[in-house]
């Protein structure tokens, strides 16, 4: 199954506009460094408010 899941996800990447993949890129980037920031440096185990 995680196989699968990587073809579709990958042919979906694949049929993205460059800008699409640009502004993907970035979005991953800064959860990423939001994630660190969060987890001083990923030192502390994050939590999720559920209300």
């Amino acid at each position: 199954m995680p196989a699968i899941g990587f073809i579709i996800t990958a042919a979906v990447w694949w049929g993205l506009d460059k800008l699409a993949k640009e502004l993907g890129f970035a979005w991953l980037i800064l959860g990423f460094i939001y994630l660190a920031i969060i987890t001083r440096g990923f030192r502390v185990k994050t939590t999720l408010p559920i209300d």
